[in-house]
């Protein structure tokens, strides 16, 4: 049986994460008559639940909205950069905004720089393995 009572925290993890294992395992056997017939039972359950914390870089909100500040962003019809590296909002798709806000997350991360690793979250591992005879 391990537990997460001396793990320590991973370098870039905010939290430790928790990760526990259990294993569980129940045998009976005997005679139901003597040298005849015998039986055997047997029951094993498996709890993992395990995390690892990862990191990535989402948009940020300014970059939703076109702004992407220092980047230098190349407008594709003219091949001139965006005034101010700043695509406007006439030219963003309504479907690709639709679709980023409905699927892409917004940052979590209050880093020094917003645009690195700004995303953090904690990857569960589940499996319960459960069987008896």
């Amino acid at each position: 049986m391990f537990n997460n009572s001396f793990n320590a925290a991973g370098y870039f993890a905010p939290q430790k994460s928790h990760s526990l294992m259990d294993k569980v395992l129940a045998e009976l056997g005997g005679p139901v008559v003597r040298d005849k017939t015998f039986f055997y039972v047997g029951y094993m359950k498996q709890l993992y639940s395990a995390g690892t914390f990862n990191q990535n870089e989402m948009p940020t909100s300014a970059m939703r909205n076109g702004n992407f500040g220092n980047t230098k962003i190349i407008d594709p019809t003219t091949n001139a950069p965006f005034p101010n590296n700043t695509i406007p909002t006439s030219r963003i798709s309504a479907v690709a905004s639709t679709v980023q806000n409905a699927y892409i997350p917004l940052p979590n991360q209050n880093l020094s720089d917003p645009t690195l690793d700004n995303f953090g979250w904690t990857h569960p591992f589940p499996s319960d393995i459960s069987e008896g005879a």
